[in-house]
């Protein structure tokens, strides 16, 4: 099972400073909020085992259980990052960046907050880890 644990380190020193990132809802190259990463190249496919759910316009991971949740690894410049945070609402607790290996790939992503924690109900659990991402 993937496990939050060290920061994944930037690739390089300066203003070319980046990070990777593993995204699996509406930041997803065929979903709706995928123009946030223009300025990143895609690594490529990867997945992490947790438990995903369906949040009606976006899902939100947790790290426990054993389901295999596919998305995709992104290598972003190391500014993105409080767009990201924004973009998520780590300041209003819906999300939380969390170090993973997705693949064997460090990785940040973005887990459940504690102002989603009510909706993250039995009935809302994706059984195969995919939610269907919403086109732009």
């Amino acid at each position: 099972m993937s496990e939050p644990g060290r920061a994944p380190a930037p690739d390089g020193p300066g203003d070319d400073a980046r990070f990777r990132l593993f995204v699996y809802g509406t930041l997803r190259s065929d979903a709706a909020g995928s123009g946030l990463l223009l300025r990143s190249e895609r690594i490529g496919d990867a997945a992490v085992d947790g438990t995903l759910y369906d949040l009606d316009d976006y899902p939100a991971l947790m790290l426990y259980g054993h389901t295999r949740v596919p998305g995709e690894v992104w290598n972003c410049p190391v500014d993105l990052l409080w767009q990201l945070d924004e973009y998520e609402g780590v300041d209003r607790g819906l999300f939380r960046r969390v170090a993973v290996m997705a693949s064997g790939i460090p990785c940040w992503t973005y887990v459940a907050g504690p102002a989603l924690a009510p909706r993250l109900t039995p009935d809302r659990r994706l059984a195969d880890g995919r939610w269907n991402a919403r086109l732009p």
